[in-house]
């Protein structure tokens, strides 16, 4: 796939600085996304598109498995802000994506992890929901449908990954 045309809501983007580009490049790929378009954008155009007095080159990054998950990362060289960092889902400017892990509660562990040795993390362990449960519902016995779901906010991502069981 070499051109998405999936766009929109499907795609989040995120302001960097080019000292972010690579750390970020490789968190992502770390979920299954890779580099594939990119384009720069000069001042003046920047200035008449977005406000600003800055530079810009634009990556797109997909997802190897999925056509429905994109990812723009805005690389600034004059960003206006220190942007989001660890700020509520519920603030204004706030973009966050889902996405649909096999093992939540690795990415879970990981998190603990990276909280317990300083990095900046804020974060809501797995919570289970439960969906399309059948009416008259026995453990053991019936499919069990839920989904675990967590959230992970750090300086340059803001996400909500899910597992689903049965």
């Amino acid at each position: 796939m070499t051109n998405p045309s999936i766009s929109g809501l499907y795609e989040i983007a995120i302001g960097i600085t080019a000292e972010d580009e690579n750390n970020l490049i490789n968190y992502w790929e770390k979920f299954g996304f890779t580099v594939n378009l990119s384009g720069n954008l000069d001042t003046e155009r920047v200035k008449n598109l977005y406000g600003i007095d800055s530079n810009l080159r634009s990556l797109r990054l997909h997802n190897k498995v999925t056509d429905r998950s994109l990812l723009r990362l805005m690389i600034w060289d004059h960003p206006v802000n220190k942007g989001l960092e660890l700020s509520p889902l519920k603030v204004v400017g706030s973009r966050w994506g889902t996405s649909l892990s096999l093992d939540v509660f690795n990415v879970a562990n990981h998190t603990e992890d990276g909280k317990d040795s300083g990095l900046p993390i804020y974060y809501v362990p797995p919570q289970r929901n439960l969906i399309n449960r059948p009416e008259n519902f026995q453990p053991f016995d019936h499919a069990n449908p839920c989904v675990h779901e967590m959230v992970l906010i750090q300086p340059l991502t803001r996400q909500v990954i899910f597992q689903r069981h049965d």
